[in-house]
Parts: structure tokens; sequence; C-alpha cells
């Protein structure tokens, strides 16, 4: 089975994977995050001691009010994330493509999460700093597509504003950014067809088939404001239905949706440590085989 989590505000993943680390479906360290996303969400928390407990982490994102873009240096921090790939649309261009590798740490003077990488977004953002203490690195890639060996254990993270994207502040004379935000994608359901079709190839040249996901999470992002709301459902469906399609042949999809944000229950805890002994004893049952 390939477990799929669908969230509604994109940091609401964060339990569910660390759920799937605790039960050893996904690494505890070293894995690698395939964000397809409008945005890169490399935004950097005010506080990196909640990194330490994953319970405040979690509270910390759901306060602060750009806790949906906050979520992934966090994992960094921690040891988990080694390496990551956003998969941009065309229409966005919030750090240039290619590879870097940039450091993750506890800036000392101030004990906020920052990087050392100086690009116009880290900056921006107020996320540079080069006093950085216990400071992990990524190796972080750009680019229109992606690919996947086996070498590493990895998640594929797609949120629906990669098909289709608003600016929720757009107009609001209170929010003055040097880089205005994303937008664009699809408008209707024959975009979204042609959307989701070019998404299914994406996936196929990656050599996802052969090497499989360990979990998938979907963020819908209509409540933010950066998904259409009139598009969320059918995008969330087609995206669903192009894993089913893929991954036919080696796994059923058992799809988990948190739409609440409540994070996972005692019966799903329990759920995916069975599931997780399962794909051990298979593992097992081909190695003496």
């Amino acid at each position: 089975e390939m477990l799929v989590v669908c969230v509604e505000a994109h940091h609401e993943v964060v339990p569910w994977l660390h759920l799937a680390m605790r039960a050893r479906l996904v690494p505890f360290a070293g894995w690698t995050l395939v964000h397809v996303d409008a945005h890169p969400d490399l935004a950097a928390l005010a506080d990196a001691a909640v990194c330490a407990s994953p319970r405040q982490l979690v509270d910390f994102l759901d306060e602060s009010e750009y806790g949906i873009a906050e979520w992934i240096l966090p994992l960094v921090f921690s040891g988990h994330v080694a390496a990551m790939t956003w998969v941009r649309p065309a229409f966005a261009t919030g750090l240039p493509d290619g590879d870097r590798v940039i450091e993750v740490g506890a800036s000392r003077a101030t004990g906020a999460l920052r990087v050392d990488c100086d690009e116009p977004y880290f900056r921006e953002d107020g996320a540079v700093a080069t006093d950085l203490t216990a400071a992990r690195r990524l190796a972080l890639r750009v680019g229109l597509d992606f690919r996947v060996d086996g070498s590493a254990a990895w998640v594929l993270d797609v949120c629906l504003d990669y098909f289709a994207c608003l600016d929720p502040f757009d107009g609001n004379p209170d929010e003055r950014r040097a880089t205005p935000l994303p937008a664009g994608g699809a408008a209707g359901s024959a975009e979204i067809e042609a959307a989701l079709a070019a998404f299914r190839d994406l996936v196929e040249r990656s050599g996802a088939r052969r090497h499989p996901p360990r979990l998938v999470t979907i963020a819908r992002s209509v409540r933010d404001g950066y998904t259409p709301e009139a598009l969320g459902d059918e995008l969330e469906q087609g995206v669903l239905a192009v894993l089913g399609e893929v991954f036919a042949t080696s796994s059923t999809l058992r799809v988990v949706r948190d739409l609440d944000g409540d994070g996972p229950t005692a019966d799903d805890v329990a759920a995916w440590r069975n599931l997780a002994k399962q794909q051990q004893q298979q593992q097992h049952t081909t190695v003496v085989r």
C-alpha cells in the first residue's frame, strides 16, 4: 500500500511526517523531499529551539502567520531532510533553477532559524546569517522536473497551487513585497485536464514508478486562498487519480484526509505501525527468497 495524506494548510503535513518516521515508514534521517508547489516554502522560523520538540514545532507552525511556508527548514535542522527538489510550475520563479548546498542552523545572536544562502528569496525573508550553530546541510535543487534513482528514501509532496495559483494578498495595500507572489496556471476544467496529464508525464519520467515514494502528502491550500476554491476538489481528485494510475502495478493507495488539521488519531498510529511491520516482513521474505 502507498500512504497518501491530504491536508488543507501545508504545514499540517508535519505531524504525519513525524508519524511516518516514528513508524519507520520513512527513515528518521537522510531522506529526500520532492516538493511540487508554486512556492519553495523555505521561510525561516523566528525560534529554532521549537524544532527540538515535535509537539512544540507543530504548535508554533499552527500559531505562526507564515507557518504554511516555514515547515521545511525545521525538518532539515532536525536532521530529517537531507535533500530537496523544488519542482516549480513555469509561472513561479522564487528561486533560480539549479543546484546548491545551503547550511541551515540557529543564529547565535538571535536564536532564530537561519540559512547561509544569500539569494534574494532568503534575503527578503531576513533569513540570512553567518553566525550559524548546529547547522545542517541541505542539497537543494530547483527546476521544472525531478529524478529519483532509489539511492535514498523520498517523500512526494504536492500542493494543489502548483496547478492553479492565486496571490491572496494581491490588491492589499498593507502587503508590500519586493517580489510578488506567483499566480497563474489552470483556470478551468480543460486546463486542469492538461495540467494533470503533464503532471503524470512528470512523475513517469522521474523514475518514480521503479522507485516509489515512501509517503505522499497533498496540501489543498484552498482555505489560505492560494488554490482557487472552485478548482480544489477537482484538482485533489485528479492528483489522486494520477497517483493511482502511475503506481497501480506496485501499490494500492491508502488515502487519509485530514482537512481539519487534527493530526493522526490513535487508530492512525496503530494502522501505520502495522503497515510498517507488514512491509518489513515482506522485505525479509524477499531477501530470504
